[in-house]
């Protein structure tokens, strides 16, 4: 599905932050293996009780960790284009593998699907967006990164001071189509490939209850939009606790509370589809209710925001401002700052 290169005009000249996005929350889960090792995401007082009855508990961590369906290459093509990862080293020697309770395939998959889609679809451009890190030391995030440089390559948008320069028509200039943001302090050593975690918020509503799922993301849509200079995530998610699963071991996330929650979100959405400022939703198990279809269609009510959007010229990277204003600062040397807004406080 190639549906960025038809939205409308003046939405391809501003920042990708005023663009409805469709993304899929822990994308890789889909690959967990039912019978590998427990990962290392797992709290300590609960990884002590699973490796004591690892037979019993594993199928009940399954059933509540898989959080999406679809392979990679079938979420591109539904039209996701905003990714959620968390990785972790192993569970061999120098892999990189997708974690949620389990291990996944090795982040290498996603990096080579997305490559090789882009490839046929050049018009698309992708979010991916690595926000929790396990067993992983510097030299794991060096080997990480230099793997994510060597799928990417000139995919990969250099990190900028803000993005307020990026935009559809910018970027289509250039042959950078991949935003990779990696939330972890050593990006800003690799400010040339990846973009630090001060480049989006994304609240984590931490809630079993759609009616309070609902209540917290009004109460975030009410605030009104962030600023252009970063994206925003709309978690559609609900995250089962401890004891929901305990009290329903033979239960699912999917079938408890995961299409349940979907299905509120989009109803949600829908109530304010008029003049909307969405940009990021993402939510468990994207096949459903042809979600991916539903938030791009979002698009098509929304109308310019006032903002002043910068052209971005590559070859030099330079932000060049419009005649009569203040050029941006451009990031500092080993400056990561987060902007109190622009925390991630996603921990889903």
């Amino acid at each position: 599905m190639d549906w960025m290169g038809e939205l409308p005009s003046w939405m391809q000249s501003y920042p990708l932050s005023t663009i409805a996005i469709p993304g899929s929350h822990d994308s890789g889960t889909f690959s967990l293996d039912p019978n590998g090792p427990f990962a290392p995401d797992q709290p300590k007082t609960l990884a002590t009780i699973l490796a004591t009855f690892p037979c019993i508990a594993r199928p009940i961590v399954y059933r509540w960790s898989v959080t999406q369906s679809l392979h990679y290459d079938d979420q591109l093509a539904s039209g996701i284009r905003y990714f959620d990862l968390r990785v972790s080293s192993g569970p061999e020697v120098n892999q990189y593998s997708v974690v949620h309770g389990l291990y996944g395939l090795e982040i290498m998959s996603c990096l080579q699907c997305i490559r090789d889609y882009s490839i046929k679809h050049p018009s698309e451009v992708f979010i991916l967006d690595i926000n929790h890190f396990y067993d992983m030391q510097v030299s794991d995030h060096n080997a990480l990164i230099r793997m994510i440089v060597s799928e990417l390559g000139d995919l990969l948008v250099p990190a900028q001071a803000s993005l307020e320069s990026i935009t559809l028509a910018g970027l289509w200039q250039t042959k950078g189509r991949v935003i990779c943001i990696y939330q972890n302090s050593i990006a800003h050593f690799f400010a040339k490939f990846v973009w630090c975690s001060a480049a989006i918020t994304s609240p984590w509503p931490n809630v079993t209850d759609k009616g309070k799922l609902i209540s917290y993301l009004d109460t975030r849509y009410e605030m009104g939009p962030p600023p252009p200079r970063i994206l925003y995530a709309t978690q559609g998610i609900l995250t089962p606790s401890t004891g929901v699963i305990v009290r329903h071991p033979m239960s699912s996330l999917k079938t408890d509370m995961a299409l349940g929650a979907t299905d509120t979100v989009l109803k949600w959405i829908t109530s304010k589809e008029e003049d909307n400022w969405y940009n990021i939703v993402l939510v468990d198990f994207v096949n459903y209710e042809k979600f991916a279809a539903q938030i791009i269609a979002l698009n098509r009510t929304k109308r310019a925001p006032a903002i002043v959007s910068f052209p971005l010229l590559f070859g030099h990277l330079q932000l060049v401002p419009p005649s009569g204003l203040d050029e941006p600062s451009k990031p500092k040397s080993g400056s990561c700052k987060v902007p109190e807004e622009a925390r991630n406080e996603d921990s889903s």
